[in-house]
């Protein structure tokens, strides 16, 4: 969970960043870093729940694409699942009844804010994912080596 984590909470880190020196040349300040560490918090835990069910395994044996492919899919059903119930489980206190709750969720949520999310959700769990089984194919003993180590000169 916490190479997830930490490169969720960059990502996330990143774009509250990017956000705020844009607002700020509208005199707009606004602090979203808590929410957006939050944020890296779900996705990674999400992503650790979903490893845990043997169907996100499904594809492993087969062309790399289609594994990452349906990890990209299970992961982003299941934060969009847990971001769902935590908001969820927020509103039963408001409204005090659960149907309450649910039937106001689907108004109180800004879609716009979901919608923008979930595109930039989808491009770094691409690269996640995609690291994330190079090093589970590769191994990261070989990864680390490439990186790190001088390389040999073929002759």
């Amino acid at each position: 969970m916490i190479p997830s984590f930490i490169f969720f909470l960059i990502v996330f880190q990143t774009i509250e960043f990017i956000t705020q020196m844009m607002l700020h040349k509208y005199g707009i300040k606004e602090n979203h870093l808590i929410p957006a560490t939050i944020d890296a918090l779900i996705v990674s835990k999400s992503i650790l729940i979903a490893n845990s069910f043997a169907f996100v395994k499904m594809f492993n044996k087969k062309a790399l694409i289609y594994d990452v492919l349906w990890k990209i899919v299970i992961y982003l059903n299941m934060i969009l699942f847990i971001q769902y119930l935590e908001e969820l489980i927020g509103s039963i206190s408001k409204y005090h009844s659960f149907k309450e709750a649910f039937i106001q969720s689907f108004t109180d949520i800004e879609w716009h804010k979901i919608i923008a999310k979930r595109i930039i959700l989808v491009i770094f769990l691409l690269i996640y994912v995609v690291n994330n089984e190079f090093v589970r194919i590769i191994g990261k003993e070989k990864i680390f080596d490439l990186f790190f180590k001088k390389a040999k000169m073929d002759s």
